[in-house]
């Protein structure tokens, strides 16, 4: 019986660990989320304060961007 008993509390700790990690995965993966989410706005941060820099109007830059696009259409 000793035997079944030990074997019983390595199968409950095993399992306690994959939820512990399944927890850790979910952390994780909100995480992920968050940082994209980050650079995602970091990135408009930094197109917006280029078109400060560079006194582009936003009709300029949508221009720019059309032809930058017609550019890559014809290639």
């Amino acid at each position: 019986m000793t035997k079944l008993t030990d074997i019983e509390k390595k199968k409950m700790r095993a399992e306690a660990e994959i939820e512990k990690a399944k927890a850790l995965v979910t952390k994780q993966q909100a995480l992920i989320k968050t940082k994209e989410e980050e650079v995602k706005l970091l990135e408009s941060q930094y197109i917006s304060e280029s078109l400060i820099q560079s006194g582009l109007t936003f009709d300029e830059f949508k221009s720019l961007i059309s032809d930058i696009k017609a550019e890559g259409d014809h290639s």
